[in-house]
């Protein structure tokens, strides 16, 4: 059986990519420079008013992003494709979570579960997980870990809390290490300046609401401060339900489509403090403490199913995911002191505990009476983290047309990591039910890893020629506890260790070519250390019938990562097109490697195996139609495919081809503005889609937002969100899904649904 939405009159396939090439090249011929002119006002408060919607010839190519190269730089001159969503983009596109970040960033997107445990990690070009560095004013967040059920996402945080998002879609090993080679997403949060702006306080509210999840939030924004020392504080709450669907199956069972109830709860608080030691001399102090609870009652597991000689009857299942999250750094930096323009060194610490609760109660029924009981499951994860970088800068001059600078720098990383799984399982008088399964148990020994870089990277100019060498070592050390009982007496095999290095070296260019064109390109090596789940993955289950072991022989991910770019500017309209080819060596996969004839189990490994090749083409525009009008235009077509072995199979995680265009009207006045965006995706190629699995179709999402000033300092923005009501699946969250699935509504995104926010600042 394959699902069909019940819906209007959809475009044709070709319609689809033919309108967003249209929109382009209506665009791109006319793109002439707009000269913005001031309105004339008869009071200074017009005339402020009226500089401030104005919109000047500042396009997305003039932004800085401090990602990329470590130190400020615009995108006009970066190699590279980097994206910057700003604050603004944010607040007035009513973004609610991280993955609204990479809404409108075709081939980039958020990984998760659209049924319970909710997102996960991002992907970039096709490549996800772990492979993609995500950090948080600088320090890494959690490893993101998967075995069977058990989930622990990478982030959670209220976006109200940032400043920018940077998206860096090329391998950063040469600058970030091992967890940077399918790219980097930056979360910068705001500094108590950003709040108090030229003032010495600051008081913010905001209440908003999300109508996919019902969910209501409530933040304040407290900062205060004078030349020398700053502090702010930003606490928030956030409460919810279930994210909606399109199903149309209710009731208990496991045919049920609609969303399994849920109650969600999120607490944030994060504190900074600023304090100049002299002009040129800054100490910051932050801190954050993050706590997120999410409870199911997992309707669609309930009713009977068989497992082997078992018949079991599933009448009540409910579902506790929480994860709690705290961080602490101390940093300083320190400009022309010395020989050295500027150094900053920094000293962070973060622990992340998460837990899933699952309390059955089940009918069992095999060769005797059925036996009632209740079973109660739990699974705790633990990271903790503790580390230091430094960084420097050396501007060595200019000589006639040439100058350049030297930057350098190190880290050092230290995580702790450790789980448990345990269970119980009584029937109504309290006995113990028996089991094959030995509890506790751990899917890997309690481990320590250490990783320790140096690198180095300068940028060249003359003329109009740019070079940015840089290369990065590193090494990475795992230490498995050998002596760990629960892991051992599960029947974990014996812990193994690891010391790995690498060198990543990076070479990029750019070219002005006029004053208005650039030419960019680059060549970024990557590399992943073999994580330490994946060389102690050691899990047996006789009554399952299989066992995981060890490979302490695991080499690291490699890649080479090659791109080359046009630039244009002038006159208010900017665009960018960036072509490239990326190659991945020794992907660790999880394979059967056989079948124990002691044990009578098939055996599963973690190897390097894969190569993968994926290229592809990006492009972005940006034009201001007059003084009040900003259009916005992306596309991204991206293949990639597994060649390991000469054969070629196409990835199934790189996202369908997608476009993306947008107006934002801002009144003269600044009273008030609209916003407005489309999402045109592709239907999914079957090529890509394993037999017997869902493809699915292309959709048209749009989305309106409108926002108003209000008096006495507030602000209100109303947004429609899939205003057409689009039935339609994001390709990630049914990858894997069999077209016959009876469920796979369950999986669909959300219809037409209201989003809100009222905010007010002093």
């Amino acid at each position: 059986m394959s699902v069909s939405f019940p819906r209007r009159q959809r475009f044709a396939d070709p319609w689809r990519s033919a309108l967003v090439a249209l929109g382009l090249a209506c665009i791109l011929p006319n793109a002439t420079p707009v000269l913005s002119q001031e309105t004339a006002s008869s009071s200074a408060e017009e005339g402020q008013e009226a500089e401030e919607a104005g919109t000047g010839d500042a396009t997305f190519l003039d932004e800085v992003t401090v990602t990329a190269d470590h130190v400020p730089s615009s995108l006009r001159d970066t190699p590279g494709n980097v994206s910057i969503v700003t604050e603004e983009d944010i607040e007035d596109q009513l973004f609610e979570d991280i993955a609204d970040l990479v809404k409108y960033e075709p081939g980039v997107y958020m990984e998760g579960d659209a049924t319970r445990l909710g997102l996960n990690g991002f992907n970039i070009r096709g490549i996800g997980g772990n492979r993609v560095l995500t950090q948080v004013d600088g320090v890494p967040g959690a490893e993101q870990f998967d075995f069977g059920p058990f989930n622990v996402h990478q982030q959670a945080i209220d976006i109200d809390t940032l400043k920018s998002a940077e998206i860096v879609r090329s391998a950063g090993s040469a600058l970030y290490g091992s967890d940077a080679v399918g790219g980097v997403i930056s979360l910068i949060t705001k500094n108590p300046s950003d709040y108090l702006g030229g003032g010495n306080r600051h008081v913010g509210l905001k209440a908003g609401f999300d109508g996919p999840s019902n969910d209501s939030n409530l933040n304040l924004a407290l900062a205060g401060g004078g030349d020398a020392a700053r502090a702010s504080l930003f606490v928030s709450s956030n409460d919810g339900s279930e994210l909606d669907n399109a199903g149309q199956t209710g009731g208990l069972g496991m045919d049920r489509d609609r969303p399994n109830p849920q109650e969600r709860e999120r607490l944030q608080a994060l504190g900074k403090a600023a304090y100049d030691i002299s002009a040129s001399n800054t100490i910051r102090a932050v801190f954050e403490l993050n706590s997120t609870d999410a409870e199911t009652e997992v309707f669609s597991a309930l009713g009977t199913s068989r497992l082997g000689p078992f018949t079991i009857t599933n009448l009540e299942v409910l579902a506790d995911d929480t994860q709690d999250r705290n961080r602490a750094s101390l940093e300083q930096v320190v400009r022309s002191r010395g020989a050295v323009d500027q150094w900053s060194w920094r000293f962070n610490a973060q622990n992340v505990d998460t837990a899933q609760n699952v309390a059955e109660h089940r009918l069992t029924a095999s060769f005797g009476p059925p036996i009632e009981s209740n079973r109660n499951g739990d699974l705790w994860f633990e990271q903790k983290t503790l580390g230091a970088d430094m960084n420097g800068l050396v501007e060595t001059g200019t000589a006639d047309s040439f100058s350049s600078a030297i930057y350098f720098g190190g880290s050092f990383l230290i995580d702790e990591f450790d789980m448990l799984r345990d269970r119980v399982e009584h029937d109504l008088s309290g006995r113990a039910v028996p089991t094959r399964l030995v509890f506790p148990s751990k899917y890997f020994p309690q481990t320590e890893t250490e990783e320790t870089g140096v690198y180095t990277q300068a940028e060249l100019r003359w003329n109009r020629v740019t070079l940015i060498p840089g290369v990065r070592y590193d090494r990475f050390v795992v230490d498995a506890d050998p002596s760990d009982t629960v892991y051992i007496a599960a029947g974990g095999l014996p812990a193994a260790s690891l010391d790995e290095d690498a060198v990543s070296p990076k070479l990029g260019a750019a070219i002005e070519l006029h004053r208005s064109t650039t030419l960019t390109a680059q060549y970024a090596a990557g590399f992943r250390a073999p994580p330490y789940s994946s060389i102690n993955t050691g899990f047996t289950n006789l009554a399952g019938g299989y066992q995981t072991i060890a490979n302490p022989a695991l080499e690291p991910e490699i890649s080479d990562n090659f791109e080359l770019g046009l630039r244009w500017s002038a006159g208010g309209t900017s665009w960018s097109v960036n072509g490239f080819q990326n190659r991945y060596d020794d992907f660790i996969e999880f394979q059967n490697v056989g079948f124990n004839r002691q044990l009578r189990v098939v055996e599963f490994q973690n190897v390097n195996l894969t190569e993968v090749e994926i290229d592809g083409v990006e492009f972005r525009l940006e034009s201001r139609l007059g003084d009040n009008v900003l259009l916005r235009a992306a596309y991204a077509r991206i293949d990639g495919h597994d060649v390991t072995g000469g054969t070629s199979v196409p990835l199934a995680s790189v996202a369908p081809n997608e476009g993306v265009l947008g107006l934002r009207y801002l009144s003269s006045s600044a009273k008030w503005g609209l916003d407005g965006s489309v999402r045109l995706v592709d239907d999914r190629d079957p090529e890509k889609v394993a037999d017997g699995e869902h493809v699915p179709e292309g959709y048209e999402v749009v989305d309106l937002v409108a926002f108003f000033a209000l008096p006495a300092d507030m602000k209100l923005r109303i947004g429609v969100l899939n205003a057409t009501d689009e039935a339609y699946f994001e390709s990630w969250h049914v990858r894997g899904r069999q077209a016959n699935d009876p469920r796979l509504l369950l999986y669909s995104s959300p219809g037409r649904n209201v989003v809100a926010s009222l905010s007010y600042n002093w």
